[in-house]
């Protein structure tokens, strides 16, 4: 394991900080927080060959067709847990499956380039059956109206009997008997049901029910009784549409359940192409490079550069390990001699941990059980 006190004064959660921007979704800048250096050199060639194949990929098209996978997070917390999910949540189900299918079909031109990366994509299953249907079902966020013949007829029904009740509001409205009796010739909705202003004193001009006082008590919501049959009749409609679009959300989430293995596999997936093409990203904003790696105790450090500092970096040759053992460092204290030491030592971390490094062609670091925990400030 590394020394905690080296990483804290390499920065190099500075560094980590810094590749998260280039990560989509949370999952994948969770991953990058609890990345650490590894000491096992086949675990770190492994790491950096992902990231080499997924360098070439963004060196030839960096629009990754990835996504944030938001809402996916509650879906799978309640799958197989007696919940229904929403009609938010099963769309966000749809827009996986569609990203789905987008990089299954940008990764297959890339196996040639980058056959271990592009590989990771024929494990995700773009599920048309369950797409299709939640596709169908859901539109906007709502369900559709065709989602079932009995919504369908249900809705037809809400509309008709709406259009009624606003008629008859309307008659009421407009009839010069009742003028003097709406305090506003308007229309509002108490508790779900629909009322007029009436001035109080004349309450008993006017056929209804009260649902509902103004707040200086003057003027009184009535639901009036010519439309009070037909509200009822609507308020059924209502709660035969709720049973009908829980019905549908039930059965599409039965369906999601159903497919939960292949939906894990593909976010599993995603999060790591997240992962992978943040790096990646991140090599490509510095012009980092892959660095030989060795068990020989062997540094060879050419035109590296600070990744902190960026262009402003003074390139640094470097080299240890390969005819002597050890390198004095001398100069004036200006901070010179400690961030040629933190180059070097933070270029090591990034290379254990499977990142690039910003440096030349031909640079190659050693794998260190531990770094030196004396780089001071001097």
């Amino acid at each position: 394991m590394m020394n905690e006190y080296t990483m804290k004064i390499l920065e190099y959660d500075k560094l980590k900080e810094n590749i998260k921007q280039y990560a989509i979704s949370e999952p994948a800048k969770a991953m990058l927080d609890i990345l650490q250096p590894s000491v096992d050199l086949p675990e770190i060639k492994r790491w950096m060959l992902e990231t080499t194949e997924a360098r070439r990929i963004t060196d030839i098209n960096a629009n990754i067709p990835l996504t944030a996978m938001e809402k996916i997070s509650e879906v799978m917390g309640k799958a197989g847990k007696g919940y229904t999910l929403t009609a938010d949540e099963l769309t966000a189900v749809k827009d996986l499956l569609e990203s789905v299918r987008k990089l299954k079909k940008f990764m297959g031109p890339m196996q040639t380039v980058s056959p271990i990366v592009a590989s990771y994509a024929l494990s995700m299953s773009e599920l048309p059956h369950l797409h299709d249907e939640i596709d169908r079902c859901v539109v906007n966020g709502l369900i559709n109206d065709r989602a079932t013949p009995e919504l369908s007829r249900v809705r037809k029904k809400i509309a008709v009997t709406d259009e009624r009740i606003k008629q008859k509001l309307g008659s009421i409205l407009s009839s010069p008997s009742y003028a003097n009796v709406i305090q506003e010739a308007v229309v509002t909705v108490r508790n779900g049901r629909y009322a007029i202003p009436v001035k109080r004193e004349y309450k008993k001009s006017f056929a209804g029910n009260v649902l509902d006082l103004s707040s200086s008590g003057s003027t009184l919501f009535i639901e009036p009784a010519t439309i009070a049959r037909l509200q009822e009749d609507l308020n059924v409609l209502k709660m035969e549409e709720e049973k009908e679009v829980f019905r549908i959300l039930s059965f599409l989430t039965k369906m999601v359940e159903a497919d939960i293995r292949e939906i894990s596999i593909d976010v599993e997936a995603f999060i790591q192409y997240d992962f992978i093409f943040a790096k990646a990203k991140y090599s490509r904003s510095l012009d980092c490079s892959p660095a030989a790696l060795n068990e020989q105790n062997k540094i060879i450090i050419k035109g590296g550069r600070h990744p902190l500092i960026g262009n402003n970096a003074v390139p640094l040759d470097f080299a240890i390990g390969d005819g002597y053992r050890a390198l004095i460092i001398t100069g004036p204290n200006t901070g010179g001699k400690t961030v040629a030491l933190k180059t070097m030592g933070l270029l090591t971390l990034m290379a254990q941990s499977g990142l690039h490094v910003p440096a030349g062609e031909g640079s190659e670091l050693a794998v260190f059980t531990g770094i030196l925990a004396d780089i001071g400030d001097g």
